[in-house]
């Protein structure tokens, strides 16, 4: 199920899933966010926004992050919008941090 109508920036689902404040450097933020996961031993994953029947079918929790990834071919960075698993979300944060829409 989609747990929120927000989305968040990479940083902020981590902070908000782990209580701990992080500052993504990198050329990718998906790859990233899933090493801090890995390392933190959650074991939840992330999905493309095509991959929603496969969520529902499942009834996976997910929220949605807005990663940027480094586009070698045209020197720039884009935004790529991924459902990221959640284990115990809050119903309402507690305005830790702003959100982006």
């Amino acid at each position: 199920m989609v747990m929120t109508n927000k989305v968040y920036s990479p940083q902020q689902y981590l902070r908000i899933l782990t209580d701990n404040c992080y500052i993504i450097k990198g050329d990718n933020d998906v790859e990233t966010v899933e090493v801090i996961l890995e390392e933190l031993g959650y074991c939840l994953w992330s999905y493309p926004l095509c991959e929603i029947e496969h969520i529902i079918e499942n009834e996976l929790d997910v929220v949605l992050v807005d990663c940027m990834i480094y586009n070698k071919q045209k020197r720039e960075f884009v935004h790529e919008y991924r459902w990221f698993e959640v284990d115990d979300w809050p119903e309402e944060e507690d305005n830790r941090d702003e959100i982006l829409f």
